[in-house]
């Protein structure tokens, strides 16, 4: 008898400790969930970030698998889409990806799945992106909740659309934009299905009229794009979405620049600027504001403010190739693990050859897209383009001692740039031949881009004939512009232009 009521004390003991805790172990998953589904609901990104690393401390803390796994998959969201950072979106991804492709939670494989491709697709590794989609799409067709599967299928179609609308120049088509059109509108469709709709459904709305708006900017079908854009416009500021009004505003802006109506462009794009720094994000967005608002602001003759956002251009470009190098070394990385995890799995002979093969291909992949993003080469053959751009360094070299370029291979670039009329090549320019503009503008303040831009030319020894070819423009015109340069430094009409430029 003594024995068994020392059982039943004990008993009641364990009750007393073990109850309370699994109560409160109960509570703490159930406010990681909750503050995972907060964090998607909130336009904040400051706000968003700090529910999400709330509820990575407290699933961390009780060994939550589930709540880790569903705040580290938020994280990397939040790293892709608050300030474009690929590099630390993929090395969570790479972290988390083993167990979550080792569960059954097909929401969360889709949701992995498609940040990575999201992640290729902002770096134009889109053959890479295509695959994760594929299983992104079939892991949401799996996804039991009829909103929750209309939802994410929606998602994938619109970011199955960006790799087929973010595609190099050289390889757009009319059809790629028929197959880019195709998955943005299917996109809207599933979006349409939800009965429920929550706040993060909304924000894909936002999102999916945003893109379609863009398309219609695209091919200039102005009703079509102003439909869409209101639409999301609307919607972003009831949900006080900065980031899609941000993106609506762009494209309305464009649109207007479009139709040749500056002030409505200006108005739309500086509205665009000021609630992009609301949000903190869309720094690739900024930069597109900052080259529009300076074009449009030349077109007006607003001359202090051409040269204010013509500026702020050059800057936040410079720091976002910065981030765009750092992403591509980490995809590379990224790529290299998913290809050595499959070797592992299987390691007969031929198949060792061809993730060689792979790797090999991917590293030269990305080295080669450093160089070749740079320029747009719609009009010029791959072999004309290298026969002109070797006869030109040929005629550089003679003048080397003068030039004094810092690197050759820098030289190069610029000068590809140039024949190639990129818009990054003043950029480019300045960066190689750091006091040029600016002595030019202490000579003559009222200066245009256009100005520095025939300047630039000039002093790599291009003649009015090559400056009329490769920037677009006609020999008279050249000569005009050249005439009005003169008068602007004061030469004389004994003296030679180039040289005086290249004495600079």
């Amino acid at each position: 008898m003594l024995i068994q009521n020392k059982i039943k004390l004990l008993l009641n003991v364990l009750f007393l400790v073990v109850f309370p805790f699994t109560v409160l172990s109960q509570m703490t998953k159930e406010k990681t969930d909750r503050l995972c589904e907060e964090s998607k609901k909130t336009t904040d990104f400051k706000a968003e970030v700090q529910k999400i690393d709330s509820a990575y401390a407290i699933a961390k803390t009780i060994h939550y698998r589930e709540g880790i796994l569903k705040s580290r998959l938020l994280k990397a969201a939040w790293h892709l889409n608050s300030n474009s950072d690929v590099k630390s979106s993929l090395r969570i991804i790479k972290e988390i990806e083993p167990d979550v492709m080792g569960s059954d939670n097909f929401e969360q494989i889709s949701h992995l799945k498609l940040i990575k491709a999201m992640s290729y697709v902002k770096l134009s590794f889109n053959e890479q992106a295509e695959k994760e989609l594929t299983t992104a799409l079939s892991s949401a067709e799996k996804i039991k909740n009829d909103d929750l599967r209309h939802g994410r299928k929606a998602i994938v179609f619109m970011s199955w659309g960006a790799v087929y609308n973010d595609i190099h120049p050289d390889q757009k088509s009319k059809e790629t934009n028929q197959k880019a059109f195709k998955n943005f509108k299917r996109g809207y469709e599933e979006l349409l299905l939800i009965q429920k709709p929550g706040t993060a459904d909304k924000l894909s709305l936002v999102n999916s009229s945003n893109v379609l708006g863009h398309y219609y900017v695209n091919i200039k079908k102005a009703d079509s794009a102003q439909f869409y854009l209101h639409k999301s416009l609307s919607t972003a500021e009831q949900l006080n979405d900065y980031e899609g009004v941000s993106y609506a505003s762009a494209q309305l802006g464009a649109l207007h620049l479009m139709k040749e109506e500056y002030m409505p462009a200006v108005k739309y794009y500086e509205q665009s600027i000021k609630t992009a720094m609301l949000s903190n994000a869309a720094k690739p967005l900024l930069v597109e504001n900052y080259l529009a608002l300076s074009s449009a602001y030349e077109k007006l003759g607003d001359k202090e403010k051409h040269q204010k956002y013509l500026k702020a251009y050059q800057v936040l470009s410079d720091s976002l190739n910065i981030n765009y190098k750092n992403g591509v070394q980490q995809a590379v990385e990224t790529i290299g693990h998913d290809i050595h995890a499959f070797h592992e799995q299987d390691k007969q002979g031929y198949k060792m050859w061809i993730l060689l093969i792979s790797v090999i291909t991917i590293v030269l992949t990305a080295a080669s897209f450093l160089i070749y993003r740079r320029y747009k080469s719609e009009k010029l053959s791959k072999e004309e383009l290298k026969r002109q751009l070797d006869q030109k360094m040929d005629e550089l070299n003679k003048f080397s001692d003068r030039l004094d370029p810092e690197d050759e291979e820098k030289l190069k670039e610029v000068v590809r740039l140039a024949i190639t009329n990129d818009t990054s090549f003043l950029i480019r320019f300045n960066e190689l031949f750091p006091k040029f503009s600016e002595k030019l503008l202490k000579i003559s303040p009222s200066l245009k881009s256009n100005d520095l831009r025939i300047c630039s030319y000039m002093r790599l020894n291009f003649d009015t004939k090559e400056i009329a070819r490769y920037g677009g423009d006609t020999v008279r015109s050249v000569e005009s512009k050249k005439y009005r340069l003169r008068k602007k430094f004061n030469i004389s009409s004994s003296e030679d232009i180039n040289v005086w430029i290249s004495k600079l």
